[in-house]
């Protein structure tokens, strides 16, 4: 029977402590939920005299976590969290020790012990900007200090003032341990940045900062360890003070520059810095210069070259494609995060995005050619082999081939590049359209949906961004016959009408429901609509292939694209509409034809 938990005393606790030896698991598994609910309900100075007791509860639970039944061992876990906020300050600091200290005998999952600490780190509230932390938060940052972060490092971080005590066993994470970095030792640190960072010191920021920057640069730890120390330091670097952060970004540098540079080591510098720059872009903004030469080398024209003559002998270098696949996640996390920053790589961002955003070793190659003057009347011809070729490409398929991810990237970096240089210099001056948009318009024929999804949506911001950057609203023009509102009416007279229909509603209501065509505006003669206007003939015939031949989710975002078109030009694709209409009449039949329910999928909804 369960104990009463309207007011738990720590006997109850205590009388529930024998039944975890019992040889029947589920009656092992009941006793710590009862023992669970004891904890929760009870008040926060609910063992805060009572050593005794917090130290036997402390003893079963610590045998629970090592039970061989899986179910037992995650009930116990629980019991940490609740146990934690009760036990009395100067106990936590021992749990801590004897948690990270457990030897599995028993239990299968060797991640127990950890994934016990980082219970105890989260079950505490996290301090605020700003304000005081927590009492319960400061004892427990007492203790993470004291014991965990020694225990992590495998030294003590601050001298104690008693002398002569035995020193940390190895670290969790030191690289000379003899079991090597734990990956769940990692996930615990993790944990301690994540909820502790605003009160760890400047010393332990340092000691946190090296031992991370040692895994990184060790060949004996394993990817999935590095991976996730990369994470560390990016949340680090949120409370770190400039002169290290400084520190670290001088590392970087001459970690790049350093002997012995392998692709892999590249790879990983790429990747940190990648993940620094959308952690603190602003902080990271000063420092942008002194990076993006490394970020923008792997990508350049001359090692792209280097690659094709390698790639000669036989298939794509795995290494290489890792290595560019991060180089434009980094550029990319620059672009979006630092564009102020690094304005002076704009043309070397461009062409490397453009370069790779194209990469398909596995693809003809006379198909990845660049499109050079595709504004000019005879460039509509982009799509001129035919459906024939353009079915070919999008059937082509290799398991075994990840150049995909290196366009998705590049592709999302051209995103980054629209979304926040197209307010300004480079739409205006035609850069956009003369360098990116005939090579988007080229890779609707791109064969992995994924990144053809890029593409498009990249070539739909591009349209809306010449949108709001035109005078030209999005709402439809109304004809001047249809307009009967007296212009020389006050504003207060308006105010008060406002509340009525307008004399012209039945005009634009007619507008709106396709019954009167709104009045066409001529395209300018120069500027982006301009440069919009002369790109449209090859944009609905790679549109017109995708309707006819793709899945919905490409249909739906082609048609968003086409929506997006016409709203900006207020119309514009007249000329060209025998080569829509079909393939969306087609459309618009499979839908009727479509059981109840998927109907509104077919068509986009």
């Amino acid at each position: 029977m369960a104990p009463s938990i309207s007011n738990p005393t720590p006997a109850q606790c205590l009388s529930l402590l024998p039944k975890l030896n019992d040889a029947d698991a589920d009656i092992r598994y009941m006793s710590l939920n009862d023992l669970y609910s004891l904890l929760t309900a009870g008040a926060s100075t609910f063992l805060t005299s009572e050593y005794h007791t917090s130290a036997k509860i402390i003893d079963g639970i610590i045998q629970a976590l090592d039970d061989q039944n899986g179910e037992v061992q995650n009930q116990a876990i629980k019991c940490v969290g609740a146990l934690v906020l009760k036990l009395p300050a100067d106990i936590l600091a021992p749990f801590i020790h004897r948690v990270s200290n457990i030897k599995t005998t028993h239990s299968v999952d060797t991640s127990i012990p950890t994934t016990a600490l980082r219970t105890f780190i989260t079950s505490f509230p996290s301090p605020l900007p700003g304000l005081p932390p927590p009492d319960k938060t400061s004892e427990a940052y007492l203790a993470i200090s004291t014991v965990m972060i020694p225990r992590l490092l495998g030294y003590l971080v601050f001298p104690p003032p008693q002398v002569g005590l035995p020193a940390p066993p190895p670290g969790m994470l030191e690289i000379g341990s003899p079991k090597g970095v734990n990956s769940d030792a990692v996930d615990v640190l993790v944990e301690i940045i994540r909820c502790f960072g605003p009160m760890l010191r400047d010393a332990e920021k340092q000691a946190l900062q090296k031992t991370l920057m040692t895994i990184l640069y060790d060949g004996r730890t394993g990817s999935v360890v590095k991976k996730k120390a990369v994470v560390a330091i990016s949340i680090l670097c949120v409370y770190m003070q400039s002169t290290l952060l400084k520190s670290l970004v001088s590392q970087v540098i001459e970690a790049f520059k350093g002997p012995g540079l392998t692709i892999a080591k590249r790879r990983l510098l790429l990747t940190t810095i990648g993940s620094i720059s959308r952690s603190v872009p602003q902080r990271l903004g000063p420092h942008a210069k002194s990076l993006m030469p490394f970020v923008l080398t792997p990508l350049s024209e001359q090692e792209f070259q280097d690659a094709d003559i390698d790639l000669e002998d036989g298939e794509p270098n795995v290494e290489v494609e890792e290595l560019r696949e991060a180089a434009l996640v980094a550029l990319e996390g620059f672009l979006t995060c630092c564009s102020n920053d690094i304005r002076d790589f704009t043309n070397e961002s461009i062409d490397a995005a453009v370069r790779y955003v194209s990469y398909d070793p596995n693809a003809a190659s006379d198909e990845d050619d660049e499109m050079d003057g595709a504004h000019d009347d005879e460039n509509e011809d982009a799509y001129d082999g035919g459906e024939e070729d353009f079915e070919q490409d999008v059937a082509f398929s290799d398991d075994e081939d990840a150049s995909w991810k290196i366009r998705r990237c590049a592709a999302k970096a051209l995103f980054a590049i629209i979304s926040t240089r197209s307010n300004g210099d480079l739409l205006e001056s035609g850069t956009l359209y003369d360098k990116i948009a005939p090579v988007l318009v080229k890779r609707f024929k791109e064969r992995e949906e994924n990144v053809r999804l890029e593409v498009i949506v990249t070539l739909a911001l591009l349209i809306k961004k010449t949108g709001e950057s035109s005078a030209v609203g999005t709402l439809p023009v109304i004809d001047k016959s249809m307009a009967t509102t007296d212009s020389r009416r006050s504003r207060k007279r308006r105010r008060v009408d406002s509340t009525t229909e307008p004399p012209d509603a039945a005009g634009a209501f007619a507008v709106s429901l396709g019954l009167n065509s709104p009045a066409a505006s001529p395209s300018p003669v120069s500027g982006p609509r301009a440069e919009l206007a002369r790109l449209n003939a090859a944009i609905v015939k790679g549109v017109s292939q995708l309707l006819k031949q793709s899945s919905i989710p490409t249909r739906q975002t082609a048609i968003s694209l086409l929506r997006e078109s016409v709203l900006v030009q207020n119309g514009g694709l007249s000329d060209h509409l025998s080569k829509i209409i079909d393939p969306l009449l087609d459309i618009i039949r499979t839908a009727s034809n479509a059981p109840t329910g998927s109907s509104s999928t077919a068509v986009g909804g």
